[in-house]
């Protein structure tokens, strides 16, 4: 309390902002699968909703508001850590481009406030069929590759031939020539279900406009739905040095891990592996099976 009384007022409104945001996101977490869905929950870019948060629950297919959200989001920690320019696409550019290139390009261009080929990196969610994916174009490179978490699917995609089209298209408008080579990540990560695909390409995209590698796998996906709430909710990239709570509605109740460490020392269970240790037996563990047994316990001399 005599911390507290002795910060500065700015200082103790910031605690207490940081203090209530906290206490929301708990309440967030607890109450996702009730209240009304179209409950605005946080507003950094976009909107979102409850219903837009169930859709990182369990099982669920990701919306396409979480998706443009989390890219947003990366395209602003790029920025203030300096990393490569990156440009997030929305969602809905794909689809626009695929139904009817001609008479929708026009209007795909006024969502875009900045020189797309200034950029160095840019990020290009595709949806089609109940199906995530991403294209990635790099500019700096003059290449575009494309990353699908279905392995069936990535040669007969057209989300890299109309995204090339749209791109150099696009460049020639501003005075410049592109012509970028086609690349299908043969190599890509891959998904082992049938609803993980966007976050899949959240991962990917977060990884790739870092440059660093993409080594997603199916096993971090329940964390990363978890990290993903978090990080949307509090608008940045960097929320993991805040407060987390365990969502029930991703993993079911367990054991924790400070219990699994007491049980597997009661049982000589070495943590993270089904197999016992072998139990070091002492001297004195010795003499006190050999009294119950009524045993010398000490050994016969040989002559």
């Amino acid at each position: 309390l005599r911390e507290w009384l002795n910060v500065k007022p700015s200082k103790q409104k910031s605690r207490r902002e940081t203090y209530d945001r906290i206490k929301s996101y708990a309440d967030v977490l607890r109450n996702l699968n009730y209240g009304p869905p179209d409950e605005i929950l946080s507003q950094h870019f976009l909107q979102m909703k409850r219903r837009d948060y169930r859709s990182l629950a369990g099982r669920n297919l990701l919306n396409d508001k979480i998706i443009d959200e989390y890219l947003q989001l990366i395209r602003q920690r790029n920025v203030s850590d300096e990393l490569p320019k990156v440009y997030p696409l929305t969602t809905h550019t794909y689809s626009w481009l695929e139904e009817d290139y001609d008479r929708n390009f026009p209007l795909v261009l006024r969502w875009f406030h900045e020189d797309l080929t200034e950029m160095e990196v840019l990020l290009v969610p595709i949806h089609k069929a109940n199906h995530w994916s991403l294209v990635v174009i790099d500019i700096r490179k003059a290449s575009l590759f494309y990353y699908d978490s279905i392995q069936g699917n990535r040669k007969r995609s057209s989300a890299p031939r109309v995204c090339k089209k749209f791109i150099e298209h696009y460049a020639r408008m501003k005075g410049k020539a592109l012509s970028l080579k086609v690349k299908i990540i043969e190599n890509a990560p891959l998904q082992e279900n049938g609803y993980d695909c966007g976050v899949f390409v959240c991962q990917n995209a977060e990884k790739i406009a870092r440059d660093a590698a993409v080594l997603t796998r199916q096993e971090d996906m329940p964390n990363a739905r978890v990290r993903m709430l978090k990080e949307i909710f509090f608008g940045t990239l960097k929320a993991e040095s805040l407060p987390i709570e365990r969502a029930r509605f991703i993993e079911a109740p367990g054991i924790t891990k400070k219990k699994v460490g007491k049980k597997a020392a009661r049982n000589n269970v070495v943590p993270g592996s089904k197999k016992k240790s072998p139990s070091v037996v002492t001297k004195k563990d010795v003499g006190k099976k050999a009294a119950k047994t009524k045993v010398d316990p000490t050994p016969d001399k040989q002559s």
